[in-house]
């Protein structure tokens, strides 16, 4: 008889020989795996810690073995050595790698050549610097899917659609009653909340709406203005960090309960809220470390450089991979019952502004901006010089009113010799992968 244990670690029957075959993949047998593997996640996050780690570590061997088929990673492998060692001591002795020194390989040494006719290409926007390409081959994608699954059956117990806003479809994403919203960036709501209304007529009884979180929040401001209702069940928003200002707010407008993902395009769903609204880890998934400047890890509680190691991507292994982003991790078990580790989300890395000796966090004037939505309906902070700076903003009615004062606001966060320049506009450009930019660095650093 087969186990929850065996079916997360694809043992026996769980092979993927079979599911990953293109006849099953590619047709309704793939709901087969997906019933078996939620049903053993729906189990796993619940289990005693000591046996997620024994399983944590089981997926790190095999993480390794899997690993030596890929050049750059059995030549990094050896040089470790794996003889003797536990996995965590493999793992703790590997480099840090960026997703710049990814892109230098040439494909071939980054990638399982065999596998890649059952693998899906995909590739980061290119917001901060080169696009990134790279593989999820199917045995991952079917991972994923269950795990997305499982992030929506968290949220609420009875299935309902999800209505997914996106610029493009997204690997490994639950392929259950999902409806794909096209939208190029948060300005295309102005023109598409039609659309949307028309689509949600289709789901009298309710749906999920997914998106990231600058596209909520301005869903959220079109439906303000325009009087308009939905039947949404719940939000879900990944992507971007929400502010306690925006949550508050789409939550008021749409009526319905708000919760966030933690995921990267490459790495996938590594963290979801539970109703208790704290962000566990997907530790079914992947191995996630917090490190400090000099690249140790650092014990619960302290905050650093997120650091992931993915299980199930075999064609393109992502270990201690640095996915951008600071945050915290605890120990600390949660009301709700589960024992996965959580996360706390501090920002990206890209979201520091350095002002002579003093670093500032995008996501503190984030925090102060919020509190001004009747006076600034989208903004972008552009650093222009070393101390000085273009506030670009979408102006609310108020807007002429609190100037001075939210003026004053971002001189006192900054740095007391900072210049500040306004600039009104009726529209901000997204990135080309269509998030909201809210803060660019227009000046070359010495």
């Amino acid at each position: 008889m087969f186990t929850n244990e065996s079916i997360l670690l694809k043992k026996g029957w769980r092979s993927d020989r079979f599911w990953t075959h293109p006849i099953a993949f590619k047709s309704f047998l793939k709901f087969i795996p997906l019933y078996f593997d939620t049903r053993a996640l729906m189990k796993s996050q619940f289990w005693p810690r000591e046996k997620l780690d024994r399983y944590q570590d089981a997926r790190l061997l095999e993480l390794f073995r899997d690993a030596k088929r890929v050049p750059y990673w059995r030549d990094l492998l050896e040089k470790v050595g794996v003889d003797h060692l536990t996995p965590r001591e493999v793992l703790a002795r590997m480099p840090i790698i960026s997703k710049q020194q990814l892109v230098q390989q040439p494909p071939a040494d980054i990638t399982d050549e065999s596998l890649i006719e059952r693998s899906d290409e995909d590739h980061t926007s290119g917001s901060t610097g080169i696009p990134f390409h790279f593989y999820h081959d199917w045995h991952a994608s079917l991972r994923s899917f269950a795990i997305t699954e499982r992030i929506f059956r968290t949220l609420i117990a009875k299935r309902f659609p999800i209505v997914y806003m996106r610029a493009r479809p997204r690997n490994g994403f639950t392929f259950y009653r999902h409806f794909w919203f096209f939208l190029r960036s948060y300005n295309s709501m102005h023109h598409r909340l039609e659309e949307l209304k028309e689509l949600a007529q289709q789901f009298p009884a309710g749906f999920i709406l997914y998106g990231y979180t600058s596209w909520i929040v301005e869903a959220a401001r079109q439906m303000e203005k325009n009087d308009i209702k939905l039947p949404i069940r719940n939000v879900v928003v990944a992507g971007e960090h929400l502010i306690a200002h925006d949550r508050s707010y789409i939550e008021r407008i749409m009526k319905t309960e708000l919760f966030t993902l933690y995921a990267s395009r490459e790495a996938g769903f590594l963290g979801y809220e539970c109703e208790r609204h704290t962000m566990h880890l997907s530790e079914e998934w992947a191995y996630v470390e917090v490190v400090d400047i000099d690249n140790r890890p650092l014990p619960s509680g302290k905050e650093g450089r997120i650091v992931v190691t993915t299980f199930d991507n075999r064609v393109m292994p992502f270990i201690r991979y640095d996915i951008g982003d600071i945050g915290v991790l605890s120990d600390t078990p949660c009301a709700c019952g589960r024992t996965l580790r959580t996360l706390t989300f501090k920002g990206r890395t890209s979201e520091l502004i350095n002002l002579d000796g003093r670093v500032v966090s995008l996501l503190d004037v984030a925090y102060a901006l919020g509190a001004f939505k009747d006076s600034i309906l989208q903004y972008q902070l552009v650093q222009k010089g070393p101390m000085s700076f273009v506030v670009r903003v979408i102006p609310g009615l108020v807007f002429a009113d609190k100037k001075q004062h939210i003026e004053a606001l971002l001189i006192r966060m900054l740095h007391p010799r900072v210049q500040i320049r306004w600039e009104l506009t009726d529209t901000i450009p997204a990135s080309p992968n269509g998030k909201a930019i809210y803060f660019l660095r227009e000046f070359n650093r010495v």
